[in-house]
C-alpha cells in the first residue's frame, strides 16, 4: 500500500470507479489526486482547477521542472 505524508495529512493509495481521487485521507476519507508534476503544466487531473504550489518548492518547480527548453 501506498503512503502519502503531506502536511498534517496521511493519505493512503485507493480508488475504485465510484471515486475521482486516486489517494484518500485515511482521518477524514476525504480524496485527493496525487500525482507528479508536468513540463507541460498539464498537472490536474480531467477537471479544470486552480493548481497551488507550495512556498517552499516554488522555485524549483519554475526552474527545474517547468524551464523553457
Amino acid at each position: 500500500m501506498q503512503t502519502v505524508y503531506y502536511q498534517d495529512k496521511v493519505l493512503q493509495r485507493g480508488g475504485s470507479a465510484s471515486i475521482k481521487g486516486n489517494f484518500f485521507d485515511i482521518a477524514t476519507n476525504e480524496e485527493y489526486w496525487v500525482s507528479g508534476p508536468k513540463k507541460r503544466g498539464g498537472d490536474a487531473h480531467y477537471e479544470r482547477v486552480t493548481i497551488l504550489i507550495d512556498d517552499d518548492v516554488k522555485e524549483e518547480y519554475w526552474t527545474t521542472i517547468r524551464a523553457p527548453q
